[in-house]
């Protein structure tokens, strides 16, 4: 098996952000590989996986934009692959409501990776509207089970 710690979803312009909090959170002793594209994600994270690397620690930071028009092929490799988390960052504005086509996409992957730990990041969960919450609960617990099992 190898390392497939999971994939930040965050604005492009908060990649860098992500890039030094990873480093500086998990880089003593470990080859960290941040990675910006889904193709070249999945590609090593297979590749390694098939042959048994774990020297590695591979982190996905990809756009919400991705997160929208790559949702089947990260659902797919998600699947195959299970991460140790997927994380949405700005979550009040990638996924607050629930008819949006990246909410959409957040929720099928979600549904895909049903044992993946999901995390939403979020300054203001709720700017507009109490309701922005649901999509949120959506992506973090699944289909039907917004408010986990406690």
């Amino acid at each position: 098996a190898c390392s497939f710690l999971g994939i930040v979803f965050s604005r492009k312009w908060n990649a860098p952000g992500w890039m030094d909090e990873i480093n500086s959170t998990i880089g003593q002793g470990y080859a960290v590989e941040i990675i910006y594209d889904t193709d070249e994600l999945a590609t090593r994270v297979a590749f390694a996986h098939d042959y048994g690397s774990t020297s590695t620690l591979f982190i996905g930071i990809l756009s919400h934009a991705r997160l929208r028009l790559d949702k089947i092929k990260i659902a797919k490799l998600c699947s195959k692959y299970p991460p140790a988390a997927l994380c949405i960052d700005e979550s009040q504005y990638a996924i607050k409501t629930a008819k949006a086509a990246t909410s959409k996409a957040a929720h099928f992957i979600a549904d895909a990776t049903p044992g993946v730990t999901r995390i939403v990041c979020s300054g203001n969960m709720a700017p507009e509207s109490p309701c922005e919450y649901w999509s949120q609960f959506r992506f973090c617990y699944g289909k039907g089970n917004y408010f986990g099992n406690s």
